[in-house]
């Protein structure tokens, strides 16, 4: 075996293990020796390949975010879907339950990335962000707006709600076990959206 792919499945060996470990127990509590004692790897080994913890993190949190947007542009109902943004959280949805530790390293990079590591996790999730902002255009183009409402009006309120609801989110994630609320954050998601684009007042009410 060629030394190149043996460092390959050596780096994929323990790039599984990471996303177990991250997975399953957040940056905070995941150690490298848990890594490497549970999947029989041994530390020298790890290192060579992975300079710290933090790059190891990083480099699970880069693989989860293309995983997830490679997956989101292969599905090919978005192209044709009424409302892009509710499908690309349907289809997200879908992804994380067939891959729930993905699922719980996404979400962590989202809402609660450890400090110190906040402005790399952001600069990796810039490509993800900028699928989803298209996605949002999309949906603005095809949505009629109230007089008086601009689509940069509704940007600013979209991602002003978004903001609020990922601050709340991010404290009950703070508190809560290892890869709890995913599904049901998914499905908030999905509401807070219905109620940005229609409100909260039933038809009839409007009418009245």
């Amino acid at each position: 075996m060629k030394q190149e792919e043996k460092t390959k499945r050596t780096r994929e060996r323990i790039l599984e293990a990471a996303l177990t470990e991250f997975g399953t127990k957040r940056y905070e509590a995941a150690s490298i020796s848990s890594i490497c004692s549970e999947n029989h790897l041994s530390k020298g080994l790890l290192y060579h390949n992975f300079g710290s913890k933090d790059e190891l993190y990083l480099y699970c949190v880069r693989y989860v975010y293309d995983r997830t947007l490679e997956y989101l542009k292969s599905c090919s109902n978005m192209a044709r879907a009424q409302n892009p943004v509710v499908q690309m959280l349907k289809d997200r949805q879908s992804f994380f339950h067939e891959n729930p530790l993905m699922g719980n390293i996404f979400f962590e990079a989202l809402l609660t990335p450890p400090p110190k590591l906040a402005s790399d996790v952001q600069e990796i999730r810039m490509e993800y962000e900028t699928f989803a902002n298209q996605c949002f255009a999309q949906m603005l183009e095809e949505t009629p707006l109230r007089p008086g409402v601009t689509a940069e009006d509704a940007r600013t309120y979209f991602f002003l709600v978004q903001e609020a609801f990922n601050s709340r989110r991010s404290g009950t994630a703070r508190g809560a076990g290892e890869g709890a609320g995913i599904e049901e954050w998914e499905e908030h998601a999905l509401k807070m959206l219905d109620l940005i684009l229609y409100g909260i007042a039933s038809a009839e009410e409007k009418k009245a």
